[in-house]
């Protein structure tokens, strides 16, 4: 495999060196994705020769020691009691209805909901809108404002970020008021 790779290599570079119009960088490109992927299946089967070498070795020459660290604990049978005995102290026991738990539960669980869920959560179709309209279709540059934004402690610090440094940069959102505003609310949100 590995002579293999070394010839993709080699017609790869005979390809650049003969590189005369632009057309061509498309199968030069194609070529080398190609060539990436066979290398990085040769490097997995290399880590992976070595982990399987070290496992068959050490599965056929158990030792007592790694059986008795496999082993836990049996527990003594003399030692447990009887689950008669267990009841025996309670004569009738009583079941207390508590009364409208379900109201509590549902309280409980947002709270708990809202304790986890940090950060500006956007759904994906918001994201591709606001990444193309707002930021110009830059990805990057979209999720590197809105990791700023969420550094932030208050609505106010981040809605100065987004008029002082980041509207600027993309003249100002003129003409994009409305998907602004929706912009603007998931961060209003997080606060």
């Amino acid at each position: 495999m590995i002579n293999q790779i070394k010839d993709e290599l080699k017609s790869i570079l005979r390809d650049l060196e003969d590189y005369n119009e632009p057309s061509e960088i498309d199968r030069i490109i194609f070529k080398y994705q190609e060539l990436y992927k066979k290398l990085i299946l040769f490097q997995f089967k290399i880590e992976n020769e070595n982990i399987i070498v070290e496992r068959e070795e050490s599965d056929e020459n158990p030792t007592g020691e790694a059986i008795n660290r496999k082993v836990t604990e049996i527990p003594d049978e003399k030692n447990t009691e009887d689950v008669d005995d267990l009841f025996s102290s309670i004569q009738n026991p009583e079941f207390i209805m508590k009364e409208d738990i379900s109201n509590e539960f549902t309280h409980e669980s947002k709270k708990l909901n809202e304790s986890l869920v940090k950060g500006i959560n956007i759904g994906l179709n918001d994201k591709i809108a606001f990444t193309k309209s707002l930021f110009d279709g830059s990805e990057e540059d979209y999720s590197r404002v809105v990791s700023q934004l969420q550094t932030y402690s208050s609505y106010d610090e981040a809605f100065d970020f987004l008029n002082k440094i980041v509207k600027p940069d993309y003249n100002n959102w003129e003409g994009k008021e409305e998907i602004e505003k929706r912009f603007l609310k998931y961060i209003e949100n997080n606060f």
